[in-house]
């Protein structure tokens, strides 16, 4: 056994190697929490499949709608083709197609309206500006405030 003495001195003695550590440990708590930070929020940029170019929407935003079509209903990519799409402004956060007991924020939106046909049937799909498109059902369906001339 240590003395009264002896061990007061030990326990002093061994705090800065404690402190060390938790330092080290809070210091590399803080580097993981910067490297999250920065990859997570930092960047702007998402992968193509989430978003579309800036240059002209109208491609991948019919690719994305294309492939979802051809994958909900076994389709064929080839086999779909595009009726119309158009630029639109949505009376709300619903962009059209606002679901039962849905809530939405109540300002306009910018986006897009694309109609798929296959066959003798058309799909209407509903995107905002920088999301990706998603089916519409008919029952949902809502007119935009207005359409541009960014007819194909």
């Amino acid at each position: 056994m240590f003395a009264k003495g002896a061990r007061k001195h030990q326990t002093i003695a061994m705090m800065p190697v404690e402190r060390r550590s938790l330092q080290k440990r809070k210091a590399a708590a803080v580097v993981v929490l910067c490297v999250i930070l920065i990859n997570g929020c930092g960047s702007d940029e998402q992968p193509m499949s989430e978003t579309h170019s800036d240059a002209d929407p109208r491609t991948s935003l019919i690719a994305l709608a294309k492939a979802d079509l051809a994958d909900r209903f076994a389709l064929s990519v080839a086999s779909i083709d595009l009726k119309q799409f158009k630029a639109v402004t949505w009376r709300d956060g619903s962009l059209g197609c606002p679901a039962p007991d849905g809530s939405y924020t109540q300002a306009l939106v910018e986006g897009y309206r694309l109609v798929l046909r296959h066959g003798e049937i058309d799909y209407h799909y509903h995107a905002s500006a920088t999301g990706e498109p998603f089916l519409c059902p008919e029952e949902r369906r809502r007119e935009p405030l207005k359409a541009d001339s960014a007819q194909l």
